[in-house]
């Protein structure tokens, strides 16, 4: 929700059959005095973008983007 107050709580489990692409932690920053700026559209959906449009600080995330995080190292045993 654009206007919530609180994130969305996300559990994601890491195996060894896990992958993650160079882009899963990328932001991208647009530079809004560029002679030639990045056209937006041509990153993936899974880039984090920041750009100023109408003199305004626009962020673009993707669905999951964790900007925190607790890790848990846990052995499962029977």
């Amino acid at each position: 929700t654009p206007n919530a107050d609180k994130p969305k709580v996300v559990i994601y489990e890491v195996t060894e059959d896990s992958t993650e692409t160079w882009s899963e932690g990328a932001i991208i920053y647009h530079n809004p005095n560029a002679k030639i700026p990045l056209d937006r559209n041509v990153f993936e959906d899974t880039v984090a973008q920041c750009f100023f449009q109408d003199n305004k600080l626009l962020n673009f995330f993707p669905e999951i983007y964790p900007y925190n995080n607790f890790t848990h190292n846990l052995i499962i045993t029977e």
